[in-house]
């Protein structure tokens, strides 16, 4: 073979090769371009903007709520809330990693879920959880509308907008149809310990008061500093108030939150006044429904109260 032909084809050699180079470039341009394009971005409760490539393939909780939204979106659960309560049938088996109050750092750790929904009072816990590859995105449903907003954020998550608008929608269709118009003047009592505040409207629990139709007769309490969506009782000023019911609400032990509230009415004679303690009007709300955030069964929480507020009528 001539030199001549050697030169010609190490060229068309060349050339085919740079070609393909450049085929090579293009392309994973393309794919990097479509990549950019396809990530989005949600913002959580905390204001914080998370951005994903793509859904998130497992999902993990320690809210009650998220969990029973999450189930209704057919996410992938791998971790969920340990509660008082039987979780949704969906998730029975999936495995526990505590509550909001304890949650197990073992567990979060070994389902290695790629998105971990909490409450703001893991914040302190968030650089250590995302260290192991877990994204830390905060809920915290504190009225009707931050419920609908969770389910929407959720939603977009997990690319099932449409599935989430349609469930958002319901859920206020349902509590719209529900007329709840007693106008009962209520006090809504959160209980932790010993320690005891009342529900401003605010709060979730005043929130499906009101939508019930109730009266919250705890509206121009003063907000507590810690807690500004809650009020310290006053005895002065519930007695001023008079409600004709008291409803008492717990994250946990019941029993033990009912003994220790009814021990602080019976040693201050100024309850025994209240047209609820003489009327008998006082209710323990069950802690799925009202004293966690109950997601997708708010529904059934305004329901509950207009029922009881029924009662006392």
């Amino acid at each position: 073979m001539s030199k001549m032909k050697v030169f010609i084809m190490s060229l068309a050699v060349a050339a085919l090769a740079a070609c393909g180079a450049e085929e090579e470039a293009k392309t994973e341009t393309v794919n990097a371009t479509t990549e950019e394009a396809s990530a989005y971005t949600i913002v959580d409760a905390l204001g914080e903007s998370h951005t994903f490539a793509e859904p998130p393939e497992t999902v993990a909780t320690l809210n009650p709520g998220e969990l029973d939204v999450l189930v209704k979106l057919e996410a992938n659960v791998v971790g969920r809330p340990e509660t008082s309560t039987e979780p949704p049938a969906e998730v029975k088996g999936v495995q526990t990693i505590g509550n909001p109050h304890n949650p197990s750092f073992e567990q979060i750790a070994a389902i290695g879920a790629d998105v971990l929904i909490a409450p703001p009072s893991f914040m302190k816990f968030e650089e250590t959880v995302e260290a192991q590859g877990t994204t830390v995105v905060y809920s915290n449903p504190e009225t009707l509308e931050d419920i609908v907003g969770s389910i929407d954020m959720i939603g977009t998550m997990l690319h099932k907008e449409e599935q989430a608008t349609t469930l958002a929608e319901q859920i206020e269709a349902d509590i719209a149809a529900l007329n709840g118009d007693s106008q009962v003047r209520a006090l809504m009592v959160y209980g932790a310990g010993n320690t005891f505040l009342a529900a401003l409207p605010q709060s979730l629990p005043g929130a499906i008061l009101h939508a019930a139709g109730g009266v919250n007769i705890a509206a121009e309490f003063e907000a507590t500093e810690n807690y500004p969506s809650y009020a310290s009782l006053s005895p002065e000023l519930i007695v001023a108030q008079n409600p004709q019911a008291i409803f008492l609400l717990t994250h946990s032990e019941p029993k033990a939150v009912q003994a220790a509230f009814e021990q602080q009415m019976n040693t201050n004679a100024t309850w025994k006044n209240l047209d609820a303690v003489k009327n008998g009007q006082f209710y323990v709300l069950p802690a799925d429904l009202f004293g966690n955030n109950p997601g997708t069964r708010i529904v059934e929480s305004v329901e509950y109260m207009i029922n009881a507020l029924n009662e006392v009528k």
